[in-house]
């Protein structure tokens, strides 16, 4: 091949990267984007406090095994949050909850999180669905609906699915 031919496909392929790289970069400017439109949805449903910790945490690194932070009470906060705002990409089934209560942190939910490192989201509710860690909470702390395992997908849906 001549020099000519090698600096052309040189430059073909340097396009191809360049155009990669562009679409790549998009893509993440689109997820940033998305995740502080989720975040600024959950915050408003949280106490100042704990958004604070969970800022603090996150600009921390806390949210990572290998901080050493990670065992703080403030990180599992974080963490939970994180996993929400992962979770809330309306995947079924959870595309059915509005993103206003699946993405919710209210005060009493936080402080669940705050003060018990085993606490998950296993529950929820069987009115609106939100996602409550178990045991905790018998109702809701959005509706006031009963919560329990499955319970939204047991009141209004097919019961012989399993999720």
């Amino acid at each position: 091949m001549s020099r000519t031919g090698r600096l052309i496909a040189l430059e073909r392929a340097a396009a191809i990267a360049r155009s990669a790289n562009d679409r790549r970069q998009h893509r993440g400017a689109e997820q940033e984007s998305l995740r502080e439109a989720r975040w600024a949805i959950m915050q408003e449903s949280m106490s100042e406090e704990h958004a604070r910790l969970v800022v603090e945490a996150y600009a921390a690194g806390w949210q990572y095994v290998t901080s050493a932070g990670y065992r703080m009470p403030a990180a599992n906060l974080l963490r939970r949050c994180l996993d929400t705002l992962h979770r809330s990409d309306q995947r079924w089934p959870d595309s059915e909850i509005r993103q206003e209560v699946a993405l919710a942190m209210p005060p009493e939910v936080a402080e669940v999180y705050l003060q018990h490192q085993d606490a998950l989201p296993l529950h929820n509710c069987e009115d609106c669905g939100y996602r409550v860690p178990h045991p905790y909470f018998e109702q809701c702390p959005l509706c006031g609906g009963r919560v329990g395992w499955n319970a939204y997908w047991h009141r209004h849906k097919d019961d012989s699915r399993t999720f």
